[in-house]
């Protein structure tokens, strides 16, 4: 008896099904799990990086303060009103000991750009120039005895602003005004003698980027300076860390991605994956593509390949496609940039066909960011002329590393280039596997998935579906005995979008269609459609009322007329597997039995048709309501016979990276065990016909039922006679160059010269299908099993990141503490402007603004400015115009522009408080992640308690909660020590409790309010945007936790003990 696993891989799920061969099903089931985002892991690096910069920038300024302080006999708790007047002045006249501390502060503080990158020549947002050229102008200012303290107080004077995108000097400069600075005031102090060397160390005192966090005494995983495995410090080169390591050779790096070699590596992988009439492209033809195209700055395009094939277009199946369906082949994309660079200054000769040379270019600068480390590097190590060094230097976008070293591409590339095998077939060949497989403890499929070149998203669906793989395949052993294995492993991966992605794009297809509908109702004059009848007006719209193969005139009424139209399949069904709209038209009828089984071009060339190929190609071509799919099914001038394993792999088999990946990976841990399991890859556009003729549900969205059923789809699927039909012609062939054609096929006979198939379509056969179909009709009425993810990471972020500021009043005889937002740019006037929202606020409340409090003669400018333009919108914006931005009040009206304003906005709630900032009013954290919710029992009543990321340390390894933060945190919620502990709650935690006479099911989400012990849940079945919250306090009665296995086996918890230590 044959098992077939069927396997529907989504952003934030993952269905399951194993049928055998009589179409019965012994589980199927659904894992749930949150998606992975790309900006958790970025959003955390940034905040790291930028916690690490200030740290380091205060130890700077602290240890200078300690310098100063003690030499100059001053504290550092004065303040200057202008310290750009003050730095000024000190060039040429005694400070003050306050001021001349205060201004080598400000000059420790802003230090300056240090070196340039290539990112600082692209155009700073805001402003027509790049960084480079702001400063270069701002360089150009400073003329002997010219510092940029007197350029910024210029600026001051005439602008009323100092900081922004055009405030931008460098180091070097910067330093040169401190030791003219110091110069002059040791005169006046000459203590500052013995102090100006270790000043200027602490002021020059920076860490390269290369050499990352930490220190010999303080070694981090994330730094050069790392513990080993004894335990011992070790310093590495974080550069070659952050680049990784090959995917077959574990010890070597990874090779730069604009190297020659490899674009030349992905380029050959393109071009065997190609068909050109039936057959592969030569040795020959690829050498000329490299040496007519590649070699000379071209790009390697579907027409160049068509000439130097001597085919046309058409003729060429295999490619890659963009979003835009347009055909893609890799690009040479720093190889043309310094093709470019090395011919405008003359020196082309340098660069063209070195490969070596270029692979050693793209090695410098793709590890070095500093323009003048790489200039030196390409003058002292490669030997380049200065001249073409410096503008090589400048390069952009040689900035990440391919999958693979450059000993695994050149071991292939050879072949890669002689033979027709992709690079997969040519390292099974060599012997050669990934390293990051380890297929040899236990049976269990493993895999590290860090090398693989897929967002966040698909990565944690893949490590959820090993689990899932794993847990079926343990399954299957203890129902049927340990020698029992899967017949087949079949896979549908779902396209690599996130849930906003979807959103919008289902949004952004709810409007088309809703502006479809309104126009096609339009035309009916309301009139009530059938599907088929909206269909097909549908499709008379996107053909300007005209039929597809004749191009005569369609009337609207036509389409209610019986037996006058139909809907064909451009490419015939049975052949292209594709029932999208891309491949659909709508004609009169005799001209579809005309066309018969044939592609468009196949029947004008037949002579039957009213219309020659040219004028139908002409109508196709000018018709902008086609989609480019459409376009190209319709112009196709193949056989679609002879190439029905090229529609076959498209519409069928799923050829992604992702795919190809866990093909892969599957088919390799079968291999190494030798186990006979048959791997396939299925698209899912192909079974969209199968669930539309079993009339499956089109809700599929309303509860998480129809993952499991997709996996049934596709393992069925597998089980018709149609995938035997499919594998035989090479669908699903091991051998990727397997040429067979198949003319006669379980009694269908295919005339390969006229392209028809004689016999009904293959996929209205009963004997192929009936058996699938009648198995679809029932699947909707089997309830799977479900399994939530349960989060119990214990190391992630403490707290959204945004801090608030603060300000306490007093209301009523008692201080009253309100969070302090502001309005920003008061002067924009676009939809939603915080100009109208500040009128709005000066009119009705203006007792919220500070300024109302404590800067009362600026509040009457601004109510001034209200009353005298009470038309306007914004009154802010239209006073600019007329007298130039508001400035604070003052005696002689020079005060400070004001670009924003601030009230207080709501009373402060939960909250940390912001320890490192020093002032009056605190400044706080809002958001408080929480790791889990504990619950207890008092009486009849559940209470909760909450456990923030915040109460967990890191304790020798170990993430410990701190019990005195927790029992203080238990004791502020009044739970009594007599309380009985119940249980822990995280995220994804499945419980029940007694509802109205019943048990009522949910998964746990998070607290809501820990005051009224109030929590979050949501459903076990199905999706919701609402907000389902449940209070333990006084409604829930035997809640009780399960813990749940991967495949959804539920096991009660009893007897749960209160854990401190929560180390996963």
């Amino acid at each position: 008896m044959g098992y077939i696993l069927g396997l529907d891989i989504g952003v934030a799920s993952v269905g399951y099904a194993i049928i055998d061969e009589k179409y019965n099903v012994l589980i199927s089931g659904v894992r749930l799990f949150r998606e992975g985002t790309a900006e958790e892991n970025a959003g955390r690096r940034g905040f790291r990086g930028s916690r690490r910069s200030i740290r380091r920038s205060r130890h700077r300024l602290d240890r200078l303060t300690d310098l100063l302080s003690s030499v100059l006999d001053v504290s550092a708790n004065q303040s200057c009103t202008n310290l750009y007047e003050v730095r000024v002045r000190g060039l040429s006249s005694k400070l003050s000991p306050d001021e001349l501390l205060a201004s080598i502060i400000q000059l420790a503080k802003h230090r300056g750009i240090f070196y340039l990158s290539p990112e600082d020549l692209a155009v700073e947002d805001g402003s027509n120039q790049s960084a480079a050229d702001i400063i270069r102008t701002n360089e150009n200012k400073l003329k002997a005895g010219v510092y940029p303290c007197h350029v910024q107080l210029d600026k001051l004077k005439t602008t009323g602003i100092v900081r922004g995108i055009e405030n931008k000097f460098t180091h070097e400069s910067y330093r040169s005004e401190l030791i003219k600075l110091l110069e002059v005031q040791s005169t006046f102090y000459p203590q500052l003698q013995t102090i100006i060397d270790d000043i200027l160390r602490i002021y020059d005192s920076k860490r390269e980027y290369y050499e990352g966090p930490g220190s010999f005494k303080s070694p981090t995983p994330y730094g050069s300076y790392q513990l080993d495995e004894s335990g011992n410090v070790i310093k590495i080169n974080l550069i070659d860390k952050m680049r990784g390591k090959c995917t077959y050779f574990p010890n070597e790096l990874r090779a730069p991605k604009w190297s020659y070699s490899a674009c030349l590596f992905n380029l050959l992988n393109d071009l065997n994956n190609l068909t050109v009439q039936g057959a592969k492209i030569t040795e020959t033809q690829k050498q000329e593509l490299i040496n007519d195209y590649v070699n000379k700055g071209k790009s390697v395009t579907l027409p160049a390949i068509a000439k130097v094939c001597g085919v046309k277009k058409e003729d060429i199946f295999g490619f890659r496609i963009d979003k835009s369906e347009k055909p893609i082949f890799t690009k040479f994309e720093g190889y043309n940039e310094l093709l470019k660079i090395a011919k405008s200054v003359n020196e082309v000769d340098s660069v063209e066909g070195k490969v070596q040379l270029v692979d050693d270019i793209a090695e410098i600068l793709t590890k070095e960011k500093s323009i003048d480390i790489r200039e030196r590097k390409l003058v002292d190590d490669l030997k380049l002329s200065i001249t073409l060094a410096k503008e090589i230097a400048k390069s952009v976008g040689f900035t990440t590393y391919h999958s693979l070293s450059f000993k695994a591409i050149n071991l292939i590339l050879a072949d890669l280039l002689k033979t027709s095998k992709n690079q997969i077939e040519l390292y099974i060949e060599a012997g050669i596997k990934p390293y990051n497989h380890n297929f040899s403890q236990g049976h269990q499929l493993r895999a590290n998935l860090s090398e693989w070149i897929v967002s966040p998203v698909v990565k944690r669906s893949i490590n959820e579906a090993i689990k899932v793989f794993n847990a079926l395949r343990r399954y299957l052993k203890v129902k049927y005995g340990n020698d029992t294995e899967f017949s087949d492993v079949v896979v549908e991966l779902a396209r690599e979008k996130n849930s906003q992605e979807k959103k919008d794009l289902i949004k952004k297809i709810q409007k088309a269609n809703e502006e479809k509908r309104y126009k096609i109702m339009e035309l009916v004059q309301n009139r009530k459609l059938t599907s088929a009848e909206f269909d097909r007006i549908n499709l008379l719209l996107e053909q300007d009322f005209k039929c597809a193969y004749s191009l005569k005139p369609i009337e609207l009424s036509d389409v209610f007329k019986p037996g006058l139209l139909e809907v064909d399949h451009i490419i015939p069904l049975s052949i292209s597997l594709s029932d999208a709209q891309s491949n659909k038209v709508l004609v009169y009828q005799r001209e579809n039995q005309e066309k018969g089984q044939r592609a468009p071009f196949q029947y004008f060339s037949s002579g039957k048709a009213k219309i020659t190929f040219e004028r139908f190609k002409e109508y196709v071509n000018k018709n902008l309501n086609f989609s480019n799919a459409k376009k190209r099914n319709l112009l196709y001038l193949g056989n679609p016979i002879e190439d029905m394993k090229g529609f076959i792999d498209r519409n069928l088999v799923d050829t992604r990276y992702a795919s190809r990946e866990i093909y892969n990976l599957l088919k390799s841990f079968f291999d190494y065990h030798q186990i006979d399991t048959k791997v396939k890859v299925i698209n899912g556009s192909a079974t969209h016909y199968f669930r539309k003729r079993a009339h499956l549900s089109k809700n599929r969205e309303e509860t998480y039922a129809h993952h499991a059923q997709d996996a049934m789809i596709i393992a069925g699927f597998t089980n018709t006679q149609l995938i035997k039909f499919f594998s035989k012609i090479g669908a699903f062939s091991e051998s990727l160059n397997n040429k067979d054609t198949i003319v006669e096929v379980d009694g269908n006979i295919i005339n390969s010269e006229t392209g028809e198939v004689l016999e009904r379509a293959l996929f209205d056969k009963p004997e192929n299908v009936s058996s699938y179909i009648q198995f679809l009709k029932h699947i909707e009425a089997i309830e799977p099993l479900y399994s939530h993810k349960v989060d119990r990471k214990p190391n992630r972020a403490l707290y959204d990141q945004q801090i608030k500021s603060t300000r306490s009043f007093i209301e009523d005889n008692k201080e009253v503490t309100y969070i302090i937002t502001k309005y920003s740019d008061i002067y924009n006037t676009g939809a939603g402007n915080s100009g109208a929202k500040l009128k709005k606020r000066i009119l009705e409340s203006p007792e919220a603004l500070l300024m109302y409090h404590h800067d009362y003669k600026t509040f009457e400018i601004f109510q001034k400015i209200v009353e005298q333009y009470s038309e306007e919108s914004n009154p802010f914006a239209a006073y600019k115009l007329d007298h130039g931005p508001i400035r604070k009040y003052s005696k002689k009206g020079n005060g400070p522009i004001i670009e924003s304003v601030k009230f207080r906005d709501k009373q402060l709630g939960a909250h940390r408080i912001n320890k490192k900032q020093q002032g009056q009013n605190k400044s706080v954290y809002l958001k408080i992640k929480s790791l889990r919710t504990d619950v207890y029992q008092d009486g009849e009543n559940y209470l909760i308690l909450n456990v923030p990321y915040d109460m967990v340390r890191l304790v020798r390894g170990r993430y410990i909660i701190d019990q005195d933060k927790y029992y203080k945190s238990k004791q502020i919620q009044k739970i009594s020590d007599s309380a009985k502990f119940v249980t822990s709650l995280y995220r994804g935690d499945y419980i029940t409790y007694e509802d109205k006479g019943g048990e009522a099911e949910c998964i746990f989400k998070c607290i809501n309010d820990e005051k009224t012990h109030r929590i979050e849940v949501s459903y076990v079945d199905r999706p919701t945007d609402e907000q389902k919250r449940l209070s333990l306090k006084n409604s829930v009665k035997n809640l009780t936790k399960y813990n749940v296995d991967v495949l959804g086996n539920k096991y009660k918890v009893t007897d749960e003990k209160l854990k401190f230590d929560v180390t996963i």
